[in-house]
C-alpha cells in the first residue's frame, strides 16, 4: 500500500468561455498593473528561485504557466480596475476579504487562510510526487509558490526590521501551517469592487508591493519596498521547494524533475498561458518506486488516505478539517471499467455532515474540480467529460450525499455519445486497463468531542458491480492544551549563572515545545526562550537581582497552554555569590585528540575556548572534567569542584586572572595532562566555570 500523505488538491478550471484564448491573453497583457505586478513578476521570481533545482524545460514551463495563470484566470478583463471573477479565492493570493470581519482581527483571519493554503499545496506536492502524479505535483508547486510570493507583496512584512522577532515569527508561521503571525501583521484588502475597497485603511491598490512602477502608492519608498518584497519572495520560494524536495526520497525527486516525456506539449509553454478547461494528457508510465496504488498478491485495486495529522495515530484538533482521498485502479490485465461506484459511510456522531465538501476528481489524466460549497447546500454535483478522440465515450461523474444514511457517493458512468445512455458495448469503458483515478473530500468533526476520540473511515469501491472495501483510515482528536511547570528553585543561588528546569505533559499528541518567560526584579515578564524543545537551560543572572519564571507549552497539533501571569518558581542571586558561574553555554570548547609524551609518560590534550557571547567573561576561567573516566587522572589539576554542582570534578585553570577577562570573540588555549591505568581510554564532559568565586 502507499505511504499515507495528507492531500488536498487545489487545481482550478478556467473561464474559457469568457473570450477566445488568444483574445484573452492579449487583453490581459494590456493591463499595466498585472503586466508588472502579476504574471511577469511572478514568472521572474519563479525562474530565479527554481534555477538550482534542475527541472527539465517542460516541467519548468508548466510551473511558470500555472503560477502566472493564478492571476490571469481569477480576474476578468477588460474592466479597470480589475475585479475578481467567480474563480477568485483570496487565499490563492494572500488577500483579505470583506467577509473576514472587522479589523484588526481580519488580518489574522486572512493570514491563517493563506497559511493553510500554502501548507496544503506543499503537502499535495509531496503526495503527488510520491504517487507519480507529475502534473498535479507541478501545479501544486506552482500554486503554492504564487501564494508564497504574494505574501511578501500583499502584507506589511517588509516594514518589519530585518531579523526582528516579528519578521522571524512571520517567516515561521508562513511555512509551519500552525503558528500565529505577529500581531502587527497587516494583509491588503481586495473586494468585488477591485483593489481599492471603499473605506479600507489598508487596500491592495495602495499598499501592495508587487509593482516596481508604483510610485503613486500611499506608502513612501514604493520601489525600495518592491525590491525588498521581491528578494524575500525569492528566498521563500527556494525554501518552499526545498521543503518539498526534502520530504521525498532522492530517487523519487530525480524521477520527478526528469519526467519530461509524459504528456507535455506546446500548450504548456510560456508562449501560451491559457490551459483548457479540463486538463487531459497521455497515459503516463509510472516510475517503479511510485504509483498511487501498489498491486500486491491480494490484488487490491484501491487505497485510502486521510489527514496525516501528527504521529502514528494521526492526531488533529477539532478545528482541522478531515481530508480523505480514495484511490482506485483498473489492473493492467483487466477489461475497461464501465461503471465505478464509490461509497463512503460517515459516522454522524463524529462527522458534521453539513460540512462535507467535494475535492478534485481525477481519472485517466483528467482533473475535475467541483465547487467547494458543502454538499448540504450544493445537494449534488454532475460533470460530463468528453473522452473523444481517444475513446468514443463521455464519462459522466455524479456525486451526492444522502444525509439520512450518511453515505457520500461518486458514480462514474460510460455514456454512448450517440444515445446519451450508458454504453452497451461490452468492450468499452471510461477507465482503461492500467488506468487509475481518485476522489477527495473534506469534512469537519463534530464539535465538543473529547480528546482521543477516534474517527475511523472506510469506503467501498465497486467496479461493474463488484464491491471491494478500502483500508480504514483513522484520526484521533486532540482538543486539550498541554500542561507545563517550572521546577522549584532554591531561594538563593550560589552563582550568578544557574540552571532552570521545567517539564510538561500532554493528553493527546504530545508536547511540541516550550516558551519560558522571566521577570527580573518583579518587572513585567518577557520571553527568555521561545519555542524550544529542551527542558533545562542556564540563566545568566546578575548579582543582587531576584527572578521569577513561568513556562507555556505547545503541543504537536498546535494547542497552546493558557496564558500565565504569575511566577511558578522564584530565586535570588546574592550580591556576592560564593560559587563561580557556569559559562558552558557562552564558551565554545574544542578538544583535540590525545598524544603521548614519552618524556613525561603522560597523555596531552589541547583544549581551545572561544567566547561566543557578546559580553566579556570574568577570569579566572576553569575547565572542569565532569564524568572523567575512572581509570584516568588529570595530572595538572588545580583542584576538584566542591561549590558548584556537580561536585568532585577535577578542574584545570586557564592562564587568565581576575583582572584579565575573556573578551567577546577571544580565544584561549590550554593543555590538559593525563595519566591512565593500563593506557585505558579517556573521556569526560567539559564544563567551563568563570569568575573569582570558589569552584
Amino acid at each position: 500500500m502507499t505511504t499515507a500523505i495528507r492531500i488536498k488538491i487545489a487545481t482550478h478550471v478556467l473561464l474559457a468561455a469568457v473570450v477566445a484564448t488568444d483574445q484573452y491573453a492579449t487583453a490581459f497583457n494590456s493591463f499595466p498593473s498585472l503586466t508588472c505586478g502579476g504574471g511577469n513578476i511572478h514568472e521572474e521570481i519563479t525562474r530565479v528561485a527554481l534555477k538550482g533545482f534542475n527541472l527539465c524545460p517542460e516541467a519548468l514551463s508548466r510551473i511558470l504557466n500555472e503560477n502566472t495563470q493564478q492571476d490571469r484566470r481569477d480576474f476578468t478583463p477588460p474592466t479597470i480596475p480589475l475585479k475578481p471573477n467567480l474563480l477568485y479565492r483570496p487565499e490563492f493570493h494572500f488577500d483579505r476579504s470583506p467577509l473576514d470581519g472587522p479589523l484588526p482581527a481580519a488580518y489574522i483571519v486572512a493570514f491563517k487562510r493563506g497559511q493553510r493554503y500554502v501548507h496544503d499545496q506543499e503537502v499535495l506536492a509531496v503526495g503527488a510526487i510520491s504517487h507519480g502524479d507529475t502534473f498535479i505535483a507541478l501545479d501544486a508547486i506552482a500554486d503554492g509558490l504564487h501564494a508564497v510570493q504574494d505574501f511578501f507583496s500583499h502584507t506589511n512584512y517588509v516594514d518589519f526590521d530585518d531579523g526582528s522577532p516579528d519578521q522571524l515569527q512571520a517567516q515561521t508561521a508562513l511555512f509551519d501551517g500552525i503558528s500565529d503571525p505577529p500581531t502587527i501583521l497587516k494583509v491588503t484588502g481586495y473586494s468585488s469592487q477591485g483593489e481599492n475597497p471603499t473605506g479600507d485603511p489598508y487596500p491592495h491598490g495602495s499598499f501592495s508591493k508587487d509593482c516596481p512602477r508604483k510610485n503613486d502608492e500611499a506608502e513612501a519608498n514604493g520601489n525600495k519596498k518592491y525590491m525588498q518584497a521581491r528578494a524575500a519572495a525569492i528566498d521563500a520560494s527556494i525554501a518552499f521547494v526545498t521543503s518539498i524536495k526534502s520530504a521525498v526520497s532522492a530517487e523519487r525527486w530525480s524521477n520527478f524533475v526528469s519526467d519530461c516525456t509524459c504528456g507535455f506539449s506546446a500548450a504548456f509553454s510560456t508562449a501560451s498561458l491559457i490551459a483548457p478547461t479540463t486538463t487531459t494528457g497521455a497515459t503516463c508510465p509510472v516510475h517503479p518506486l511510485q504509483g498511487p496504488v501498489e498491486i500486491v498478491t491480494s490484488n487490491d485495486p484501491n487505497d485510502k488516505n486521510g489527514s496525516q495529522g501528527t504521529g502514528s495515530q494521526h492526531y488533529l484538533t477539532n478545528f482541522e478539517p478531515l481530508r480523505y482521498s480514495i484511490y482506485f485502479d483498473n489492473t493492467k490485465d483487466a477489461d475497461p471499467a464501465q461503471d465505478v461506484l464509490i461509497t463512503d459511510s460517515l459516522d454522524k456522531t463524529r462527522v458534521d455532515l453539513s460540512t462535507v465538501a467535494l475535492g478534485p476528481i481525477t481519472f485517466a489524466n483528467t482533473v475535475i474540480t467541483p465547487p467547494s460549497t458543502p454538499l448540504a447546500v450544493l445537494k449534488s454535483f454532475s460533470k460530463d467529460v468528453d473522452l473523444r478522440p481517444n475513446q468514443n465515450l463521455i464519462a459522466r461523474v455524479t456525486a451526492s450525499l444522502d444525509p439520512n444514511k450518511a453515505v457520500l457517493s461518486w458514480h462514474f458512468e460510460s455514456i454512448d455519445t450517440l444515445t446519451g445512455q450508458p454504453t452497451d458495448d461490452p468492450r468499452a469503458g471510461f477507465l482503461l486497463a492500467g488506468a487509475d483515478g481518485s476522489v477527495l473530500f473534506t469534512a469537519q468533526s463534530q464539535s465538543g468531542l473529547p480528546t482521543n476520540t477516534d474517527i475511523p473511515n472506510t469506503a467501498t469501491v465497486s467496479f461493474d458491480g463488484k464491491p471491494l472495501p478500502t483500508p480504514t483510515w483513522s484520526n484521533k482528536l486532540d482538543n486539550t492544551p498541554p500542561v507545563s511547570k517550572i521546577s522549584p528553585l532554591g531561594a538563593t543561588q550560589n552563582a550568578s549563572n544557574f540552571a532552570v528546569n521545567w517539564s510538561g505533559t500532554d493528553e493527546g499528541a504530545g508536547v511540541r515545545d516550550y516558551t519560558v518567560s522571566v521577570s527580573d526584579n518583579q518587572r513585567a515578564f518577557t520571553p527568555w526562550l521561545t519555542n524550544v524543545t529542551q527542558t533545562s537551560a542556564i540563566y545568566a543572572g546578575t548579582p543582587g537581582h531576584s527572578y521569577g519564571f513561568f513556562v507555556i507549552a505547545r503541543d504537536l497539533v498546535g494547542n497552546t497552554e493558557a496564558a500565565k501571569k504569575a511566577a511558578e518558581a522564584t530565586t535570588t542571586v546574592p550580591l556576592n555569590p560564593s560559587c563561580a558561574s557556569d559559562y558552558s553555554g557562552q564558551i565554545a570548547v574544542t578538544q583535540s585528540g590525545f598524544r603521548f609524551d614519552r618524556s613525561t609518560q603522560k597523555f596531552l590534550q589541547t583544549v581551545t575556548l572561544i567566547n561566543t557571547s557578546l559580553n566579556a567573561i570574568p577570569g579566572p576561567v576553569s575547565v572542569a572534567l565532569d564524568g572523567l573516566s575512572p581509570t584516568a587522572t588529570l595530572a595538572n589539576a588545580a583542584g576538584t569542584t566542591s561549590c558548584s554542582s556537580p561536585a568532585g570534578s577535577a578542574f584545570s585553570t586557564v592562564p587568565l586572572d581576575a583582572s584579565n577577562p575573556l573578551a567577546s570573540g577571544q580565544t584561549i588555549v590550554t593543555t590538559l595532562e593525563f595519566t591512565t591505568q593500563g593506557n585505558a581510554g579517556i573521556s569526560y564532559t567539559p564544563r567551563v566555570l568563570a569568575g573569582p568565586q570558589g569552584r
